[in-house]
């Protein structure tokens, strides 16, 4: 038996769920006559991803993560400036 331990990658403690990461993100990119194509489109940056509906979020946020560094800072802005304020209520 070995006696290598394997390290397990810590996971990354984000202050958001992939769910509204993506729906802060991304919105469904639609063929001209307004019907799904099955892909979705970053708000920030224009690029599209694909995401198969109820497949979850993992595409979207990757991008998200990789490509926009700072989206935690700015959806805390954003949060900010909807309510007025991120306390509890």
């Amino acid at each position: 038996m070995s006696d290598a331990l394997v390290a397990a990658r810590p996971r990354s403690k984000s202050k958001f769920t992939p769910k509204q990461i993506a729906c802060f993100y991304v919105k469904p990119y639609l063929t001209e006559d307004g019907g799904p194509t099955g892909l979705q489109v970053c708000k920030a940056c224009g690029k599209t991803r694909k995401n198969a509906f109820k497949t979850g979020y993992t595409n979207l946020v990757s991008h998200v993560k990789s490509d926009h560094g700072n989206f935690e800072v700015e959806m805390e802005a954003a949060s900010t400036v909807a309510a007025g304020t991120l306390l509890p209520w």
